[in-house]
């Protein structure tokens, strides 16, 4: 599952902060589950360009994580710059393990 984004005000701030964003610290975005075992889709916001999927994979597995508990992951990658466009997103296998996700990269700063 993925944030959804009701309405017009969601929608324009959720461009703003992806298009306008300048510091180093992550913020996370999750999407609701309907159980504690249904994979949770989280947005990582205000990551440094210079940070790709190896580098976001290094992060979790140094902390804990498994690669059985990260169901997927998506760095979008700007095609004439190759560097990363500032956010990404996970998908942990369960609501606890987003949990654990959440406490890790939010507020987390990238050196």
């Amino acid at each position: 599952s993925l944030v959804w984004l009701e309405s017009r005000d969601e929608v324009k701030a959720t461009i703003e902060s992806l298009q306008d964003w300048r510091g180093q610290v992550a913020s996370v975005d999750s999407a609701s589950s309907t159980s504690d075992t249904d994979p949770v889709t989280l947005m990582i916001k205000n990551l440094p360009n210079k940070i790709g999927r190896t580098g976001i994979e290094d992060l979790l597995f140094s902390r804990g994580f498994s690669p059985d508990e990260i169901d997927f992951l998506h760095v979008p990658v700007d095609k004439k710059s190759r560097a990363n466009k500032g956010y990404a997103f996970v998908r942990f296998t369960s609501e606890a393990v987003t949990e654990k996700g959440i406490e890790l990269l939010t507020g987390h700063q990238f050196i």
